[in-house]
């Protein structure tokens, strides 16, 4: 079985500002989703290898659920006007409802960066051993795309594509695009607070 899912969150910084973070090792000291990111094997370019370890039982808000035809603007309220102002600088592009967060079923994975392409501003990486591999998956990869919308704002987006074995079919459940959304909301956070002027 195979499966995608995807979201985005506009900011109002420069698509290469946000570039500069999430095409880069810095990543990982920007987000605070995982509880270590390590970095086993590289510079950050493709073939890259990371162990990102989950929090686990934290009870930090998270975001769940989505209502069509609205978006939230990060720290403000729902909007259905998906164009950031001044009092909304980042933008989901899906309405989320916060709750606790959902553990996880395993603690770690190792993953590898298999497309890191500065042109485009796209990072792909794939699980290559561990968390989703153990549960019956065949792919686990997720995508970063930075896309410029003008040339003081950008939309950050997520993707995560998976194929997973017919006789563990089920274990599709545990696919979640929450802790994407979580990272690009840090590192939304960051970019804002660390904007060049």
């Amino acid at each position: 079985m195979h499966g995608t899912l995807s979201d985005g969150l506009e900011v109002n910084v420069p698509a290469q500002e946000a570039w500069q973070i999430y095409g880069t090792l810095q990543i990982t000291h920007v987000t605070h989703t995982f509880d270590k990111i390590e970095v086993l094997k590289g510079d950050g370019g493709v073939g890259t290898i990371l162990n990102s370890r989950f929090r686990q039982g934290t009870g930090d808000a998270a975001a769940v659920g989505a209502t069509s035809g609205a978006t939230t603007a990060v720290g403000g309220p729902s909007t259905a006007d998906n164009a950031p102002s001044s009092s909304q600088p980042a933008t989901f592009l899906t309405t989320y409802v916060l709750i606790e967060t959902v553990t996880t079923v395993f603690s770690s994975y190792e993953e590898m960066y298999a497309k890191v392409d500065d042109k485009k501003m796209i990072k792909e990486a794939e699980v290559i051993s561990g968390g989703y591999l153990d549960l019956g998956f065949t792919l686990y990869r997720t995508v970063f795309e930075i896309i410029e919308t003008s040339k003081t704002s950008c939309i950050t987006k997520a993707t995560i594509e998976y194929d997973v074995n017919e006789e563990d079919v089920a274990n599709f459940t545990y696919v979640s695009i929450l802790p994407m959304i979580s990272m690009m909301k840090d590192i939304a956070t960051y970019l804002l607070e660390n904007a060049k002027s």
